[in-house]
């Protein structure tokens, strides 16, 4: 059993319901202090930086209501207690990919059967090299496997490395 792919098919399902009544609920005006229109056209490392900007913020309950942005103006709002975590974040670098014109794949990981461990990243393929793009871009590898697997050298999140990684690819641009 694969524990991120499960977390990335229930994400897939779940996280635009609860979106759209978080939406229509909690976040019903929007006043972002960055304009997708300028963010899309940044360079990647101009991009990173400014995502940099913006703190982590987990979802309520400390992830179990999970949703991910739909809208970027959503991710450059200010006051927000909640809703910015690693899939946004991934989501972000996602739509950035697609604005540019570049091929980026949102990967799930967890370490084995940890749920504590699942987190999601974005790799961008740029100029025949794989971008890691975690919380801020992480350098640049051959493959997405090689990318991928920096999470069992480094300790890239709060959970450290990855001594069982699994990990499943979604969402591909």
């Amino acid at each position: 059993m694969n524990l991120a792919f499960i977390i990335s098919s229930l994400s897939k399902v779940i996280s635009p319901v609860i979106y759209r009544i978080a939406r229509m609920t909690v976040y019903r005006k929007l006043s972002p202090e960055v304009k997708w229109e300028e963010a899309k056209l940044l360079t990647m490392e101009e991009f990173s930086a400014l995502l940099d900007k913006y703190p982590y913020r987990s979802d309520y309950l400390f992830g179990l209501v999970d949703f991910t942005i739909e809208e970027p103006e959503l991710f450059f709002t200010q006051n927000r207690s909640y809703n910015r975590d690693c899939d946004d974040f991934a989501q972000m670098w996602l739509l950035w990919a697609r604005e540019n014109g570049l091929e980026a794949w949102k990967v799930y990981i967890a370490d084995g059967l940890s749920i504590k461990s699942a987190h999601a990243f974005t790799i961008i393929l740029k100029n025949d090299r794989f971008y890691l793009c975690n919380l801020s871009l992480h350098g640049h590898y051959s493959s997405i496997e090689e990318a991928v697997s920096r999470f069992e050298h480094e300790e890239l999140v709060e959970h450290g490395r990855y001594r069982d990684l699994k990990w499943a690819v979604r969402d591909y641009y």
